[in-house]
């Protein structure tokens, strides 16, 4: 149905909560630019899947959402009156491509007219906000453009300050055991998975058998979902493994069996073969990361510098009831 099609992609219908006026009243203005509520909802929409936009959301963290997209807003339309009075290109088709996702969503052409009558926008406004989407975007690769990558000297000075930030850390060759049991399961089949086991850790404790051994011998009898994930696991990083065995992995002396450890999947044993400290990464081992880091962060500070100058030169007019203000 087109008008669904619409309320839930494009503009979504106001419902009751912070914004609550006419629908042709402004949100707000901006060097005169009237903007709508339906625009402020569609920037909505993007901040909030469609799923819970009306379901989910309390009208506390509603109402922080419609500031956020009003903000959004008016900062991409001063963005696109820069563009304008700059001269800067903007791909044509950058908006037509946006628009033209939306015309296929509808079908035709004749009910996407009907839907944007049925909500009472004009097409030519329609329209602005996807050249404003393209402008705003233009205007933010504009200003990363016009920063320059770090010189070696300030990588190697942000290095020589950062040095505890840049190491591997410590690593664990883990061996891991599973005996699997379904979430439904009666609690019978729970219990004795965990007497296996508890079982098979005296006798690894005991010396009598090596646990990946009895990996190994197991192996065959896993489902195939399993088996990339039992054995010699090699070496591993802290936060890598479900949480329940990282904890114990982590806490374990070396040559000793943890467990049964109870997870979603059945038990495990664990038992760490070697472990390997933090090791300090050299300069140049990490030079392309240090870069990178610092170059985006010039980006990002570039852009809001020019964003907080040019929303301060602006004539900004917020309406009273828009975005819980």
């Amino acid at each position: 149905m087109p008008s669904r099609l619409l309320i839930c992609l494009l503009v979504v219908a106001m419902s009751a909560g912070a914004m609550s006026a006419p629908a042709g009243t402004p949100a707000a203005t901006v060097n005169g630019v009237a903007l709508q509520r339906w625009e402020v909802e569609r920037e909505l929409a993007g901040l909030i899947t469609g799923g819970t936009f009306h379901r989910r959301v309390s009208e506390e963290r509603r109402g922080e959402l419609e500031r956020q997209a009003l903000d959004i807003l008016v900062l991409k339309e001063v963005k696109l009156q820069w563009a304008e009075k700059t001269g800067l290109e903007v791909d044509p088709a950058r908006a037509e491509e946006a628009l033209a996702q939306v015309w296929a969503r509808f079908g035709n052409q004749q009910a996407y007219e009907a839907a944007l009558r049925e909500k009472g926008i004009e097409e030519a406004d329609f329209r602005r906000v996807f050249v404003r989407d393209a402008a705003a975007a233009a205007a933010d690769a504009s200003v990363k453009a016009t920063v320059s990558a770090p010189s070696a000297a300030q990588v190697e000075k942000y290095f020589a300050s950062h040095r505890d930030e840049y190491q591997r850390p410590e690593s664990r060759r883990v061996v891991h055991m599973l005996f699997p049991v379904s979430p439904t399961a009666p609690a019978e089949e729970w219990d004795q998975a965990e007497l296996r086991a508890q079982r098979l850790a005296l006798q690894v404790g005991g010396g009598e058998v090596a646990l990946l051994d009895a990996v190994n011998d197991s192996i065959e009898s896993l489902s195939p979902k399993f088996r990339d994930q039992v054995g010699d696991l090699g070496f591993v990083h802290r936060g890598s493994l479900q949480p329940e065995i990282d904890r114990e992995v982590f806490a374990a002396d070396i040559g000793t069996v943890r467990g049964p450890i109870r997870t979603l999947f059945g038990f495990h044993l664990i038992q760490v073969l070697e472990v390997r400290a933090p090791e300090q990464l050299s300069l140049d081992q990490v030079r392309g990361a240090v870069v990178r880091h610092l170059f985006d962060t010039r980006k990002t500070e570039a852009l809001a510098a020019f964003e907080s100058a040019e929303s301060a030169a602006a004539e900004i007019e917020i309406q009273g009831w828009a975005g819980g203000r």
